[in-house]
C-alpha cells in the first residue's frame, strides 16, 4: 500500500465519519476527529464489503483519486457502524 493510498483512505474515512456523525448525532461529534476517522475507516471497510457482497459494482476502495462513490460507500458503512455501536451500548 502506497502513502497516497493511505492518505486517500484517511481522507475518505474522515469525510464519511464526520458526515455520518453529523447525520446521526445532530452535530455533536464535529470535534471528535480521531473517532470520526475510526468510524469512517470501519465504515469504508464495511461498506465496501457489503457492496461487494451484494455485487453492486463499486470502485476499489484504496484508489488514490478519491471519487464520490468512495465517500458514499464509506458514509453508508459509517452509518451502519454507528448504528451497530449504539445497539451494542444498549445491551
Amino acid at each position: 500500500m502506497s502513502v497516497g493510498e493511505i492518505l486517500a483512505f484517511i481522507v475518505v474515512a474522515l469525510l464519511a465519519g464526520i458526515a455520518a456523525s453529523q447525520v446521526l448525532e445532530r452535530g455533536r461529534a464535529s470535534k471528535r476527529w480521531l473517532r470520526s476517522i475510526i468510524v469512517g475507516g470501519l465504515g469504508a471497510l464495511l461498506g465496501q464489503f457489503l457492496f461487494d457482497l451484494l455485487d453492486m459494482g463499486t470502485p476499489e476502495l484504496l484508489n488514490e483519486p478519491i471519487t464520490l462513490a468512495d465517500i458514499l460507500v464509506a458514509f453508508i458503512g459509517a452509518l451502519l457502524v454507528i448504528f451497530i455501536l449504539r445497539s451494542l451500548k444498549r445491551l
